[in-house]
């Protein structure tokens, strides 16, 4: 199994825009990889990748990222309102010893139309993942 390169940032929009997390898995832009992947795959392709990094105070959102369960974690906003409720794009993240996976990803105000089948899985080693949300933890609560 390929295993991917998870890089974070935390990155401003401007003078009169927030800042937001910007997720990265081998070097793309995660709303980029979405965005393809709607445009193709979901029957409403004007809606693809309408997403956002998340905002202002991400640490509870990212701290999920850290604690795989039986829930699925947020990993985009909505881009228009930018709340984590509105337009989320969501992932069931596990953790297989060595290994985190990112998989099950689903919008879920369109889970009876849009699948994600085929998209993902994203499997990281386990110390670069945590390790690169730790730090973009510590940098956005400094």
């Amino acid at each position: 199994m390929t295993v991917n390169t998870l890089n974070l940032r935390w990155i401003s929009g401007g003078a009169d825009e927030g800042c937001e997390v910007e997720v990265l898995v081998d070097g793309t832009n995660l709303i980029e990889l979405v965005r393809n992947w709607e445009a193709e795959h979901t029957p409403e392709p004007k809606l693809a990748g309408q997403y956002a990094g998340l905002q202002e105070s991400p640490a509870d959102l990212l701290k999920a990222w850290l604690v795989p369960g039986e829930w699925k974690a947020h990993l985009l906003v909505c881009d228009g309102c930018l709340e984590w409720g509105c337009w989320p794009l969501q992932a069931r993240i596990i953790r297989e010893g060595e290994r985190v996976i990112w998989s099950e990803f689903e919008q879920p105000h369109r889970r009876e139309t849009w699948s994600y089948d085929g998209f993902g899985p994203f499997v990281f080693d386990a110390v670069q993942h945590d390790t690169e949300i730790g730090a973009l933890l510590r940098e956005v609560a400094g």
